[in-house]
């Protein structure tokens, strides 16, 4: 019968495509700029950290110079003398600490980025999974209103359950993929950090800007790049469970209408009373009567 819908058609509605055109648009932007944001901020994160204790010490150094030209004093004049380029060596001090809670906090950002994307895809898989599933009910209950079969019934739910089956085994396999995608990249994350550490504490990291800002920068785009495969599985992760949610939920799909039993007693009072009576067996029907039988 035609009363059933095409399983070709619940899957254009429902399948992968569809699916992700319901959820929202991935923040691959959003993280992205936040790492691009942290790296041009690299270049003043690390300056001018010692900037007041450079002003007190001219400040104090150019006093003690006047004093002791005023005075006369030689020792004034030396502490004024020295003054000046511990003045100038806290102008030029770097802090290279400061790039590593810079690389800490955008990846706190694009950690909450995530999670809210993450929560997003699943509201999403919750109300496409009860879509599909109202949809499939409806069309299976007009299919048995319409004197569908239960051999066409069982078929079509089979079908459909074979069908998102698939669909979520094919997910599954994507999902296996983009989590060893994703182990990768935490795993160079972790390298570049830890790189970024090891630099910071070398004692020209506090003079010379070069190696730390570029530890600095590798960190952040290694943190994008995790940012981005961590939301591709949100995306994949979010498409399974909407897959075997819908799979599961065909089985609690009824065969019979609620009001067969009532309209199966309205019919059995119009039938012969020995509608349903077991005959006996063809040897037994077929045997002669016996002589003098009535």
């Amino acid at each position: 019968m035609n009363t059933i819908m095409n399983t070709k058609q619940l899957i254009d509605r429902f399948g992968t495509a569809p699916f992700r055109a319901e959820i929202a648009i991935a923040p691959h932007n959003s993280v992205s700029q936040l790492a691009r944001r942290a790296s041009e901020s690299l270049r003043l994160r690390d300056r001018f950290r010692y900037a007041p204790r450079a002003i007190v010490g001219a400040l104090v150094a150019i006093a003690c110079l006047f004093a002791g030209l005023l005075s006369h004093s030689d020792l004034l004049v030396l502490i004024g003398c020295l003054g000046l380029p511990v003045a100038l060596y806290f102008v030029l001090r770097l802090s290279p600490e400061q790039i590593e809670r810079q690389v800490a906090q955008t990846e706190a950002d694009c950690e909450r980025v995530v999670t809210q994307y993450d929560s997003q895809c699943q509201v999403a898989t919750e109300k496409f999974a009860t879509t599909a599933h109202m949809t499939t009910q409806r069309e299976n209950q007009l299919a048995i209103q319409s004197g569908s079969s239960l051999a066409e019934i069982a078929a079509f739910k089979g079908e459909i359950k074979t069908a998102f089956l698939a669909m979520e085994a094919q997910s599954a396999d994507e999902l296996a993929a983009r989590l060893s995608h994703v182990k990768a990249c935490r795993d160079d994350l972790q390298r570049k950090c830890s790189h970024l550490s090891t630099v910071c504490r070398k004692p020209k990291a506090k003079l010379f800007p070069g190696p730390a800002r570029r530890a600095g920068t590798d960190a952040l785009a290694a943190l994008a790049t995790l940012s981005a495969a961590r939301i591709d599985e949100s995306v994949v992760k979010a498409e399974v469970l909407a897959f075997k949610t819908i799979g599961e939920l065909t089985d609690q799909l009824p065969q019979a209408s609620p009001l067969d039993g009532q309209v199966g007693t309205a019919v059995l009072a119009e039938l012969p009373v020995w509608l349903g009576t077991q005959l006996p067996s063809r040897q037994i029907l077929e045997a002669p009567t016996p002589a003098g039988g009535g």
